[in-house]
């Protein structure tokens, strides 16, 4: 057996630690470049430009411009940390608490696809309450009815906001989801 000294910087860490360690630096960066992927995106939008008006893609491009900005800024910020933990780890271990803070990351990145992928489907209200519904119990969130209360009042204050004041085209949905989509946006005044 060699019984050669091994440098601290030769040390291998455990799967599990190095994402600890560089997990929060890889979602940043996983968001800049889903931003940067959207923002791309718009580029193929068609839309008639009507003379005084900002466009339907106009906001969506801010957002997406300010969600990258941060994302890199936090991408950067996070790497920094990193490096200093990493330095100061002597003898890695992950904590049972920390294994579940790496399943709940996990699901919230599923359900976070999950729901981009069906807003299309089932349309931006529906898709959207479903989503911080569900996003707030796996959260820790232990109030099902606040849950639901905030879910809809939050769905409610972003469809007007994105409708009625950005002037954002918003997903309807197909089929039956389209339909309770269009009767909420009546209700609310906006078709």
């Amino acid at each position: 057996m060699d019984e050669r000294p091994v440098s601290p910087g030769a040390q291998l860490w455990p799967a599990g630690v190095r994402l600890r360690l560089w997990g929060p630096t890889l979602w940043a960066a996983a968001v800049l470049a889903v931003a940067f992927y959207f923002f791309l995106l718009t580029n193929d939008i068609q839309y008639a430009q009507r003379p005084g008006r900002l466009g339907p893609v106009f906001w969506p491009r801010v957002i997406l411009v300010l969600l990258m900005v941060t994302a890199a800024f936090d991408c950067l910020m996070e790497a920094r940390k990193a490096m200093q933990r990493g330095l100061q780890l002597q003898h890695p271990t992950m904590a049972s608490g920390e294994k579940r803070m790496l399943w709940l990351m996990i699901l919230g990145l599923v359900l976070t696809l999950a729901y981009l992928s069906l807003t299309t489907l089932m349309g931006f209200p529906i898709a959207n309450a479903l989503f911080m519904f569900t996003f707030m119990l796996l959260g820790g969130f232990h109030r099902p009815l606040t849950a639901s209360l905030i879910a809809v009042t939050g769905t409610v204050s972003l469809v007007v906001l994105f409708v009625r004041v950005v002037y954002v085209s918003l997903p309807l949905g197909i089929g039956p989801f389209q339909d309770l989509t269009l009767l909420l946006y009546s209700l609310l005044g906006i078709v």
